[in-house]
């Protein structure tokens, strides 16, 4: 049972980042002191990537583990965020397909890679995009 009155969810849900999160500042960071450069939240783009490689027509998604459905199941009204979460992996499946359709590659990662990995989330960007040379630099830099 909710605690909440629809409104007051409503207005709390309306409160949950979608842009600017804490791990896309990290990475998006990481790029920049490499001097990559890159777009943010592409509108034009489906699913509006969070970083966005035009020339090399690679967009990077980073999902949240809870919106996304990778973390453990809420208690409490749990048939509809089972509901809610296979909607947005299905939809997270649709948007990639779309971009791959469209010749672009899709790359994604869960804020627990970049929180936890992110050298590793880097080297993966870097391939992605063409800058093999930079890989071997950024590792002896870490």
């Amino acid at each position: 049972m909710d605690f909440m009155t629809p409104e007051q969810r409503h207005r709390n849900m309306c409160n949950v980042k979608q842009e600017n999160t804490t791990p896309e500042r990290i990475l998006m960071r990481e790029l920049r002191n490499l001097h990559i450069w890159f777009s943010c939240h592409c509108k034009e783009l489906p699913g509006k990537p969070d970083i966005v490689f035009k020339r090399k027509k690679t967009v990077v998604f980073i999902d949240s583990e809870f919106w996304h459905g990778r973390s453990r199941l809420p208690k409490s009204n749990i048939e509809f965020w089972s509901k809610k979460f296979e909607y947005n992996r299905k939809h997270d499946a649709e948007v990639s397909s779309k971009l791959e359709e469209a010749g672009w590659k899709v790359i994604r990662f869960s804020d627990k890679q970049i929180k936890h990995d992110l050298q590793n989330c880097v080297k993966l960007i870097l391939l992605a995009i063409g800058r093999s040379e930079d890989v071997c630099n950024y590792t002896k830099e870490k």
